[in-house]
Formats: structure tokens, sequence, C-alpha cells
């Protein structure tokens, strides 16, 4: 138990767990989610290196350098009901648009 408290605090097995979670988002909702680099503290913070969603039309919609943010329950989060605190964002991107032809946005 205690190898394994190690392992899932480190920042490259977080990385890696992280993105068979986008793989998995990718795949079953056809989304375009891209994380380079995540890191969980034991205390709840969370930083998202190197975010990059793409729309439907593989443009950018939202990027951004790096994300923070805080889980504000974990135990709401082990029943999927996410709870985060502020977020802090470096060199946020965030394109809403509508094509040509199109009614709904890229959101």
């Amino acid at each position: 138990m205690l190898l394994l408290s190690i392992a899932l605090s480190l920042p490259y097995v977080q990385t890696q767990i992280a993105r068979y979670g986008t793989d998995f988002l990718n795949k079953e909702f056809g989304t375009n989610i891209n994380v380079d680099k995540i890191a969980i503290s034991v205390f709840g913070g969370v930083k998202l290196k190197g975010v990059l969603i793409l729309d439907h039309h593989n443009d950018t919609l939202i990027s951004a350098d790096r994300l923070q943010t805080n889980i504000l329950s974990f135990r709401k989060l082990a029943n999927t009901d996410l709870r985060f605190g502020s977020l802090r964002a470096e060199r946020l991107g965030f394109h809403l648009k509508t094509y040509k032809g199109e009614t709904t946005s890229n959101l």
C-alpha cells in the first residue's frame, strides 16, 4: 500500500493516468482533449500543463500553458461529482465560434 501511495504521488505516474483518462474521454465522447503534464498533491491541489482542447473542426477551442485549481471534496469526487475551487490560468485561450452553415457553437 505504501509503494502504491508513493507511485501515485509521482508526477510521471499521474500524467500517465491522466493520459489514460483523456484517451477514454476522447474515444467515449468524440472529443479531442490533450494534457502534457498533470500533478495532484495530497492536499487536493491540481496543476495541468500544456492543455489543448480542439473542437469538432480540429480548431482550438481552449488552450492554456498552465491551469491550477483545488479539488474541494474527494468524497464527492469518488461519486463523480466534480467540485473544484477557483481556477488560475496562464496564457488561457478560449475560442468560441459558430461555423458558417452551422446553427450551434463549437462549444
